[in-house]
């Protein structure tokens, strides 16, 4: 039987891993190119839509 806990961790666990990549991408890439707020803008929507 699984426990509310299980898929609250595993959800988390993809969101924070999904993030980090994200963030990754962004710093590596997106900042250089756009600036550093519109990388965030381009990022936060993103973030939203996995969690």
């Amino acid at each position: 039987m699984m426990t509310a806990l299980t898929p609250g961790l595993r959800n988390f666990a993809g969101v924070f891993a999904a993030a980090f990549a994200l963030g990754t991408v962004r710093t590596l890439w997106l900042v250089p190119a756009v600036g550093a707020l519109a990388a965030v803008a381009i990022e936060v929507p993103i973030v939203w839509a996995v969690s």
